[in-house]
């Protein structure tokens, strides 16, 4: 920690990249390598789709999208898409960037952070001995300081129960109520998402994606609908 006149106490640069490092680790794998939101390139990769129609289409989109997204970094996305078209890269390079400005940021998948949940409501403990705490709560959001943001991937594929849809929907009230980001992946498209997330209740299902759709830069880069077009 170092004292910066006139702006207070700062994380020293050592401390920053250790963070980066364990922010980075959240990545998967197979992305880390150019998942750079200011460099990433304006040309798509090669390869996307094996329907050479259908890879041209994913690619305008993209085109359209990676510049978009580098002038609006901080705006909420909803990245919906079949596996391989590139939103994973996408959203991820957003996350990145988030925390390279000075964001609070967690990224994962909703059955991660539900199974965190559950720890906490367990009152599980740490190796510490400390009960254990997800890594981020509808509470934080509610907290002054710096704004968050958050990648919940596979957004269409949890456990759906009671307990699920109540976890969800306060962590999206809270962010959409204070400002901060979401980033969701997801396969299925949003009119799919109030489906599944109103398996239980359908009430709930329309509230969460109303949630997460509010002001969120919404693409469907890929769909199983376009490939019937093509």
């Amino acid at each position: 920690m170092v004292i910066v006149p006139g702006k207070g106490a700062r994380d020293c640069e050592c401390r920053r990249k250790k963070t980066r490092e364990k922010v980075v680790a959240a990545v998967p794998e197979k992305l880390k390598r150019g998942c750079v939101l200011p460099s990433l390139d304006n040309t798509p990769a090669e390869n996307l789709h094996p329907n050479k129609r259908v890879a041209d289409y994913i690619r305008e989109k993209q085109e359209a999208l990676i510049p978009f997204m580098r002038e609006n970094p901080h705006l909420n996305y909803l990245l919906a898409g079949d596996n391989g078209v590139g939103k994973s890269h996408l959203g991820y390079a957003v996350y990145l960037n988030a925390f390279d400005c000075g964001r609070n940021v967690w990224a994962g998948t909703v059955a991660q952070l539900i199974s965190q949940y559950r720890r906490f409501v367990g009152n599980e403990t740490g190796k510490d001995g400390q009960r254990f705490y997800p890594a981020v709560m509808a509470d934080d959001l509610r907290k002054p300081g710096a704004k968050w943001t958050i990648l919940l991937d596979e957004f269409d594929k949890p456990n759906i129960t009671e307990f699920t849809g109540s976890i969800i929907f306060e962590l999206l009230n809270a962010a959409q109520d204070y400002g901060h980001q979401i980033i969701a992946l997801s396969n299925a498209r949003a009119l799919e998402l109030v489906e599944i997330w109103g398996a239980q209740d359908e009430r709930v299902g329309r509230s969460i994606v109303k949630r997460l759709s509010e002001n969120a830069a919404g693409e469907e880069i890929f769909h199983r609908d376009a490939l019937k077009k093509l």
